[in-house]
């Protein structure tokens, strides 16, 4: 439950960001498109991985994963280091 409450606060985090559109979760995955930001997901993914915020590509939409070792401030922490990553696109 803690995972799907996280989840659902980095979907909204990311939804404050202009150009990011988000999937609503439904579970402790979350998908969004970072295009509209002028962005490619490989360019976050390596600015990302760069500031040790890890996320994958999937079919050409970003993948965010929360589990038991991520904390609510760490989704803080990430929304943060997205939007600093796409504020320099």
């Amino acid at each position: 439950a803690e995972d799907h409450a996280n989840a659902k606060a980095l979907a909204r985090g990311l939804r404050q960001i202009p150009g990011v559109n988000v999937e609503e979760p439904e579970t402790n995955l979350v998908f969004f498109d970072v295009t509209g930001a002028g962005m490619t997901v490989a360019k976050l993914q390596e600015k990302l991985n760069a500031r040790g915020v890890f996320v994958s590509g999937l079919g050409g939409r970003v993948r965010a994963c929360t589990h038991l070792d991520v904390t609510a401030e760490q989704i803080e922490i990430a929304i943060a280091e997205i939007r600093d990553a796409l504020a320099a696109a």
